[in-house]
């Protein structure tokens, strides 16, 4: 195997975990993985390969004394190995830990927790519990964080109630905030405590509607947050044809003065042809790409907009035949994708018919 070149090594262990996992399909867990270990200790490359590949893409989901559960890739089937070998291993290896950071505040501390609490390695922390009131205590385990996933209040805390320096600290993802005044905290705390974490360049809303994105009303140069550079937000788009709201827009171009990009994905499922006809829903199509045209900014914009739509009477064709005005179209009348983009801007619109 020594002898093989690099990438054929890399390909055989991406092969070797692909096919663990679809052995597994059917169960809950993987137990073994008697091939990998068996690759692992071939020699010193594919040791080291195999090292890279649990940084990129194992997930420790769990970790208790005596016990470890982690994914590949972020998809199931969960990895609960009983190699104490290969778990032991894995826990030093690992980069990305989902939840469960309360146990390296356990004491004492002892089995497979005190493994991950020796791991000063962990750059991707995602922790779902929306009522953390011990950041202090935890994140001093991450001296190297890199990629913070967090409920918008958890990183409000995060920045308002700690001192703990993130100078990797280069991306935070806000899961599934429901309050405006959440995301309005998140910019004004970030603004006053960016010292904290200089080097943040972009933030990732997910689950969030555009007008919940709100920055502080009265533009300041305090409030300005000159490191992020790349905003995405993800959005669930309530009723039919209902247009995007880019107002927000012009507020993130003051706060963020160094924005370089905004990606923005939304979807909705419209049932709106059961009621009106394709000359009134062509009207708003009109006016969803007239709002994209118009947008004219200092960054890049790419816009995904993906609609399942109820067709009714009005057949798929018609609709598909429309859209052919609005830019490149590809795939079929039932499932199709127009992409149209300007300088600086671009527009996909997926279409889905039922």
């Amino acid at each position: 195997m020594a002898q093989l070149k690099h990438h054929l090594i890399q390909e055989m262990a991406t092969d070797l975990c692909a096919r663990e996992e679809a052995k597994k399909r059917r169960g809950v867990f993987v137990t073994a993985l008697s091939s990998v270990e068996k690759f692992i200790l071939a020699g010193k490359e594919p040791f080291h390969i195999f090292r890279r590949i649990v940084g990129n893409d194992v997930t420790i989901t769990s970790v208790a004394s005596d016990s470890v559960e982690m994914t590949y890739r972020k998809n199931w089937p969960i990895w609960k190995l009983e190699s104490v070998f290969l778990n032991s291993l894995f826990l030093k290896w690992a980069r990305k830990l989902h939840g469960f950071c309360r146990c390296l505040n356990t004491s004492p501390r002892t089995g497979y927790s005190k493994i991950l609490a020796e791991n000063s390695d962990l750059e991707e922390l995602c922790e779902s519990d929306r009522h953390m009131n011990d950041w202090n205590r935890i994140l001093p385990w991450f001296p190297n964080l890199v990629v913070l996933r967090v409920h918008a209040i958890e990183f409000v805390r995060i920045l308002n109630w700690t001192s703990t320096l993130l100078p990797f600290l280069r991306k935070v993802v806000l899961i599934d905030y429901r309050l405006n005044r959440d995301v309005l905290s998140v910019h004004k705390y970030l603004a006053v405590h960016q010292n904290r974490c200089p080097n943040l360049e972009t933030i990732q809303y997910n689950a969030t509607k555009l007008e919940q994105m709100r920055f502080p009303a009265r533009f300041r140069q305090r409030n300005v947050i000159s490191s992020v550079k790349h905003i995405k937000i993800t959005d669930h788009v309530e009723g039919c044809c209902t247009p995007l709201n880019f107002f927000f827009l012009t507020a993130a171009q003051k706060t963020f003065p160094s924005l370089e990009s905004v990606e923005i994905e939304a979807r909705a499922d419209c049932q709106s042809l059961e009621y009106l006809n394709m000359t009134q829903k062509g009207r708003l199509v009109d006016y969803f790409y007239k709002a994209f045209e118009s947008l004219n900014f200092g960054f890049t914009i790419k816009i995904t907009f993906r609609e399942c739509v109820d067709l009714f009477e009005t057949p798929v064709s018609d609709l598909f035949q429309y859209f052919t005005t609005k830019g490149k179209v590809y795939g079929t009348p039932k499932k199709f994708t127009v992409r149209t983009s300007f300088p600086g801007k671009e527009l996909i619109y997926e279409v889905i018919s039922r």
